[in-house]
């Protein structure tokens, strides 16, 4: 068994609406990112499942300069066919979304299912405010963090 750990930030743009987590959509400000949806919590999945593989980060994997504009779920998609390849199988995905807003948690059931549908294995994720404190906290974007367990089949 193999663990790895991912994290991923993004600020507001403030220019747009259309947030995006876990694959679910909130009326409110977009993140500024290179890909397509910046979905922060895809990001941090993406790079926790890579870590326990032993492989590269999602930045290094997939250059915003090459692949601006890719959706996170492609991402997470092609993720997983790059450990599955090597013979890995995913077991669990625990997250955390950090944000002060907006509020998050009447759409946390919706997120949990769509993310599990993905990564077809157990998926938990929870929300933690800032308490007002930091970059966080002044609501200037998004931050989460993921733990993968993965098995390596022999």
């Amino acid at each position: 068994m193999r663990i790895g750990i991912g994290f991923d930030m993004h600020r507001f743009s403030r220019k747009k609406k259309g947030l995006v987590l876990g694959q679910v959509k909130f009326e409110y400000w977009a993140l500024e990112g290179a890909s397509e949806d910046v979905d922060v919590l895809l990001h941090a999945v993406s790079d926790a499942i890579l870590g326990a593989a032993g492989k590269s980060d999602i930045g290094t994997l997939f250059p915003p300069d090459k692949y601006k504009g890719i959706s996170s779920k492609k991402i997470l998609e092609d993720v997983l066919s790059i450990v599955r390849k090597d013979g890995f199988e995913v077991i669990s995905v625990d997250s955390v979304i950090i944000a002060q807003k907006p509020k998050i948690g009447d759409k946390i059931d919706q997120i949990r299912t769509k993310v599990k549908e993905i990564i077809q294995a157990e998926f938990n994720v929870k929300v933690k405010s800032p308490e007002k404190l930091g970059t966080f906290g002044r609501a200037e974007g998004i931050g989460s963090i993921a733990v993968a367990l993965l098995t390596k089949n022999k």
